[in-house]
């Protein structure tokens, strides 16, 4: 009797400890590395791919990212349905470390697992150990499978007991979600609450807890893209604001004041993109430039933030397309939205070929210059001298309601050489056919981005990324 005693007293003072650190010390700030696929420090990095295989990846993900953006509103409509919202699939091209849990037989207390980085959607999710029962499913991961039966500040939620939970989303006692991606990719878990663990920049090696509600996974099918029993992916971050599910961003909005922020890095000549911070309330950094400020807008048919972009300029020169091609609702439009997922950025149909035939016209008289057809998957290849290189190549800005981003060349075009026959050069930005312009995360290198979710407006400004991420 008095062993259980001192068992049950040793559980409730280290109970008690983890739950003073989760209200008591936590300093209003966290970050977490941001890890790019294609950076050495990804689980899924492969150094034997060139540059230009790495952007057809980038680009094969950010096709089928921009496929889910557009059409993400066709089951908007029913919130309460078994069936869930389709989210987004494949991976995000953006990893980050969590770790989950509070065990007191392990040093450390919790474990550590990758989790997709993802604004384009709202649970966080990971596998847990029940997906490896009888009648259920796993993808394949390195990490051991979350063992929440052993976590001591793991609760489920109870059914109708949170404000999305409905008698429509229940397993007997407890909440569930179940979400679909476009794949036919499943996961299928119970809601629960339980530690969250983060670095901050407040001190060399301290640590942050703070309590989530976050997607237990007991069945997950068809996540065909992993195949490896190496995959180090356990599950996604979500930091979306459309409020199906409580997001991450929406669960910590009293301690960081909904603020996230990151600045995402150049790629190096290789196609290797060097590892970034994903940072939280005042661990954000007072830029020394001045941030431009726009609105972020939201819309109950879709997923992800919007911006109101208004024009485009090539070289300095103003392209003067109509907004209503950028207008969510507008002449077939669905918008733009800004997307640190997708590897690169989308042009509606119609403004990307007001760029085309004003690039076209750029080049028509610049010698050894001439427009080719299509080359590994890009939209507007040229044929370029054997000595030009990025400083030959023009400057795209866009220019936002409230500032203008200008990328460089460095992060709008790819080099390489077709064989033998000829040197060219692609524009790294895709023809938006379904009429959604995304900025994704090439063409937002070296760009200071501020996500304020509780004032709903965006801050950029340029920086180098690259020293102070």
């Amino acid at each position: 009797m008095a062993k259980v005693f001192m068992l049950l007293s040793f559980q409730i003072l280290f109970l008690t400890s983890i739950l003073t650190i989760i209200t008591g010390s936590f300093s209003s700030g966290f970050t977490l590395d941001l890890i790019h696929i294609d950076s050495p420090n990804s689980p899924y990095y492969n150094g034997n791919l060139t540059h230009v295989e790495k952007l057809q990846r980038l680009g094969l993900q950010s096709k089928a990212r921009a496929y889910y953006l557009s059409h993400a509103e066709q089951n908007a409509s029913f919130p309460q349905t078994i069936r869930g919202q389709v989210q987004v699939q494949p991976m995000s091209i953006h990893m980050v470390q969590v770790s989950v849990g509070t065990f007191h037989d392990r040093n450390p207390h919790h474990i550590q697992y990758f989790l997709m980085f993802d604004t384009g959607s709202d649970l966080t999710w990971l596998q847990c150990e029940d997906c490896a029962s009888s009648g259920h499913h796993c993808f394949p991961q390195a990490e051991p499978l979350f063992p929440s039966s052993r976590s001591f500040t793991y609760r489920p939620v109870p059914c109708n007991d949170h404000r999305y939970c409905t008698s429509h989303r229940c397993n007997g006692k407890f909440c569930t979600y179940f979400i679909e991606y476009q794949d036919q990719a499943q996961t299928t878990g119970t809601l629960a609450h339980d530690t969250f663990t983060f670095g901050s920049s407040a001190g060399h090696g301290r640590e942050e807890s703070i309590e989530l509600i976050f997607g237990c996974g007991f069945d997950q099918k068809h996540f065909d893209f992993v195949t490896s029993r190496e995959n180090r992916m356990a599950g996604y971050l979500g930091l979306g604001v459309t409020r199906l599910y409580y997001s991450f961003i929406d669960q910590t909005r009293h301690l960081t004041d909904g603020r996230f922020s990151y600045c995402l890095p150049q790629t190096n000549d290789n196609g290797d993109v060097p590892p970034s911070l994903l940072r939280f309330g005042s661990d954000i950094p007072r830029s020394r430039q001045h941030l431009h400020t726009t609105r972020l807008l939201t819309h109950h048919d879709a997923h992800g933030y919007f911006l109101k972009l208004k024009d485009m300029s090539l070289a300095g020169n103003r392209l003067h397309i109509p907004e209503r091609f950028f207008e969510r609702g507008n002449s077939g439009s669905l918008g733009c939205v800004i997307d640190s997922g997708s590897g690169c950025s989308f042009i509606a149909e119609r403004p990307f070929n007001m760029l085309k035939t004003a690039m076209i016209d750029y080049f028509e008289h610049k010698p050894g210059f001439q427009l080719v057809d299509e080359l590994y998957g890009f939209n507007l290849c040229f044929e370029r001298p054997d000595s030009a290189g990025f400083g030959q190549l023009p400057r795209i800005t866009f220019h936002f309601e409230g500032g203008d981003i200008e990328v460089r060349p460095e992060n709008l075009y790819v080099l390489g050489e077709h064989g033998r026959f000829y040197k060219f050069f692609c524009l790294a930005m895709y023809k938006a056919t379904n009429g959604l312009t995304i900025i994704g995360a090439r063409q937002q290198a070296d760009q200071r981005v501020i996500y304020d979710t509780q004032h709903m407006q965006l801050h950029f400004g340029p920086e180098d990324c690259a020293h102070n991420a």
